[in-house]
């Protein structure tokens, strides 16, 4: 009897481990609409119902439904109070907006892609120990390759017969999935999430470098469809974004990967160098003019972004604030700009600048305190999501992902990540 009821006991004892280590349909699905699903209008029911807004009233609902069940007792989380802090500020920002006579409609525009980062309660409970966050991990790299395969597919085909414009054109347009273009006789590809492109990029690299599990050819062509669908974006942005993640990825690696992540990035950039040496020499010629549309429209909002900003240092000028630009490229008046980093300190002052950076800073923080305590493989994870995120600060700055479901989608996941190692492994009596 007695062997029997142990046998009982293991077989339990596995199908808990099965469970905890099995990730949630929910979680899989808001993982691969994240990467794959454009601005979030893949798929809509009606004029106003679309999948990420459906995944997003579900996965708070999950939420809401484990308070009532645990009887409002959800453990504190890393980040929990942080957020809060943050959503105070938004509406703060939001009254203020309201109050100032802006335009309803603009109030709500400017500051409706903030709260996707209420999903990072639901996330918190989804990605709940180490095995599931690895999971979301690769499915988000393995996503990316599939967007950076659908981005040359494009760039190709519009390369070789740009007349495939006024195909592709429409469909991007009506799915809001990106755009195509011209520039000086080259196409350019950018789809709406392609910064997790590079941010992926960056992700695979570290892990190619410093795991031997990683090192296999299979790793080796996702690296270069990703590399090849950074490149056919056209946007310097993104590729000084991604050469940034690429040097911090062979400082902070260790003595003996250094070398051998300098080869492996030459080598991949000579491959794309190869391919496609005549589109990347010219299109760094074209960018950095000075006569470049691009650098044009964002020279011009720095300098009025940050004259709009001194109006309302601490506190900003409220959501929903509406600029005119007048360059030689014709006038537009604006309520979402470009340059990320000052709209935010244009919509919330100094206040919101410093409550939203401190999520990041404590990403860094913990992320350095634990790596002592952690295995290398698990140290890896973590450093190469925060190298992501690196990147992905670089990139909002002249290309504004941090405050939309795109690029707070990856922060959530690099703060449930975090917050999972620091559950599992460390107490660190240091809280900032």
């Amino acid at each position: 009897m007695i062997e029997i009821k142990s046998n009982k006991e293991m077989i339990n004892l596995s199908l808990i481990k099965q469970d905890q280590s099995k990730l949630s349909l929910l979680a899989i699905i808001i993982v691969i609409e994240l990467v794959l699903g454009g601005s979030g209008r893949v798929i809509t029911i009606g004029s106003f119902i679309s999948l990420r807004y459906f995944l997003f009233f579900i996965a708070v609902c999950y939420f809401v439904m484990k308070c009532f069940i645990n009887d409002f007792k959800i453990k504190n989380n890393l980040f929990y109070f942080d957020i809060m802090v943050f959503f105070f500020i938004i509406f703060i920002a939001i009254a203020h907006g309201i109050f100032s006579g802006y335009e309803l409609s603009n109030v709500i525009k400017s500051s409706q892609g903030y709260f996707y980062l209420l999903m990072y309660f639901p996330m918190s409970l989804l990605i709940n120990n180490k095995k599931k966050s690895k999971k979301v991990y690769w499915l988000f790299i393995n996503c990316s390759v599939i967007l950076a395969i659908i981005t040359f597919v494009i760039f190709l085909l519009f390369y070789l017969n740009h007349s495939l414009y006024y195909v592709f054109t429409p469909i991007l347009d009506d799915l809001n999935y990106g755009y195509i273009s011209l520039r000086g006789g080259l196409p350019a590809v950018f789809l709406k999430s392609s910064p997790l492109i590079a941010v992926s990029f960056i992700l695979l690299l570290i892990q190619y470098i410093n795991l031997k599990t990683e090192k296999n050819y299979i790793n080796i062509l996702k690296l270069i469809v990703l590399l090849f669908g950074i490149v056919s974006t056209m946007s310097m942005g993104l590729w000084i974004a991604t050469l940034i993640g690429v040097l911090l990825t062979i400082n902070l690696s260790k003595g003996k990967y250094k070398l051998l992540g300098l080869i492996l990035v030459i080598l991949l950039m000579g491959v794309s160098y190869y391919f496609l040496s005549d589109y990347i020499t010219t299109t760094i010629g074209a960018r950095l003019s000075s006569n470049d549309s691009s650098f044009i429209i964002k020279y011009d909002q720095f300098f009025r972004l940050i004259k709009t900003w001194s109006k309302g240092l601490v506190f900003g000028n409220g959501f929903g604030i509406e600029i005119t630009f007048m360059t030689e490229l014709g006038s537009r008046a604006m309520i979402n700009f470009e340059l990320f980093w000052l709209q935010l300190l244009v919509n919330m002052g100094l206040i919101g600048f410093f409550v939203y950076i401190r999520l990041f800073i404590k990403s860094f923080y913990y992320t350095f305190k634990m790596r002592k305590k952690l295995n290398f493989e698990d140290s890896i994870q973590l450093k190469s999501l925060n190298i992501g995120l690196i990147v992905l600060i670089v990139i909002s700055s002249v290309n504004p992902f941090l405050n939309n479901p795109i690029g707070i989608g990856y922060l959530i996941i690099v703060l449930s990540t975090i917050s999972v190692y620091f559950k599992e492994k460390i107490i660190i009596n240091t809280v900032i």
